[in-house]
């Protein structure tokens, strides 16, 4: 019975069907879905994926607090932290420069130069660099924690203290009075005397 029944299932026998058992020494190949399918060498498979594309391009290695990207002009921009946005800005701008509105200039910024101005937008996250129509362009920030130049020479700046512009280019101070749209944010460090850079809560208000 058992005979008939592995004659009638045609139970596979190598020596009968004329295929040669896989040898100990060559296991089959694990992955492979069928008779085309071919194996890719690790070092291979990164090629496989499809690049990045679009005017910025992740960099291959990023970290907090920066975009690690490439901007259209191709320029490294793997210093400037995540958030910040290109802006239209006049004269020179370094990182930690408190940004407002240029007057004389619609939809550009500059160095906040008076103090309490309610057109202060932001900080600048990088320096000023020539951009495309042949402005000049900085990175931008309008909130989150940042580093802000400051100027303690109208008081003693401590944390949970807001801050407005000063007289001093790009500096904020400690506001001495709460006038509705010129707080820059909240101090989160301490600084007595002269100017420096503390960190900052931008809380535009």
């Amino acid at each position: 019975r058992a005979r008939a029944l592995v004659a009638a299932i045609h139970e596979f026998d190598p020596a009968v069907d004329g295929i040669e058992d896989l040898r100990p020494d060559e296991p089959a190949s694990p992955g492979l879905a069928g008779p085309d399918a071919t194996s890719v060498p690790d070092q291979d498979v990164a090629s496989l994926r499809p690049a990045a594309s679009g005017p910025h391009r992740a960099a291959a290695s990023g970290g907090a607090g920066g975009l690690g990207a490439i901007d259209e002009t191709g320029a490294d921009r793997s210093d400037v932290p995540a958030g910040a946005v290109p802006v239209a800005v006049s004269g020179e701008v370094a990182p930690g420069d408190l940004l407002a509105l240029d007057p004389d200039r619609p939809g550009v910024l500059r160095v906040a130069v008076v103090p309490s101005d309610p057109g202060v937008v932001g900080v600048a996250a990088g320096p000023a660099r020539p951009s495309a129509d042949g402005t000049s362009e900085a990175p931008g920030l309008t909130f989150g924690m940042v580093a802000l130049r400051v100027d303690a020479g109208w008081g003693a700046i401590r944390p949970g203290d807001l801050l407005v512009s000063s007289a001093t280019p790009g500096h904020a101070m400690r506001a001495l009075e709460m006038i509705p749209g010129t707080i820059v944010g909240k101090a989160l460090d301490r600084l007595e005397t002269g100017t420096g850079t503390i960190r900052v809560l931008l809380l535009a208000r």
